[in-house]
């Protein structure tokens, strides 16, 4: 009795190799404009849309029995590279609080132990 495996051609799959393209996208727009709100909102927007694709795959593949080696595999992917990111964007700027995303110095002259991202 063996039961056929589901393919892993369908939506939980596709939504979480969508998340793992919102990624960089995310990542980008956070680095664009870190100080201007349109691309904070747009960044913002971005990652709401990635972690609802994570609500609506699990939901799916739990709902349909659609739970594939692949969706093992890249789904806990996803969540950390989604997850990760902001949280080391997050700590980055708190240990620095004078620190620009895209410098290398920190604060004025480049304060010892400032961590920039």
């Amino acid at each position: 009795m063996s039961e056929d495996k589901p393919s892993n051609w369908n939506v939980p799959n596709i939504l979480t190799v969508i998340r793992i393209i919102l990624v960089p996208v995310y990542v980008a727009l956070m680095f664009l404009g870190p100080d201007q709100f349109t691309w904070r909102l747009a960044a913002t927007i971005v990652f709401t849309v990635a972690m609802l694709t994570d609500l609506a795959d699990g939901y799916i593949a739990r709902r349909y029995n659609l739970i594939t080696d692949f969706g093992k595999l890249w789904d806990p992917i996803a969540d950390k590279a989604l997850t990760g990111r902001p949280s080391s964007r997050s700590a980055s700027s708190a240990s620095c609080p004078g620190c620009s995303p895209s410098s290398s110095w920190c604060g004025s002259g480049g304060s010892p132990g400032c961590v920039s991202a």
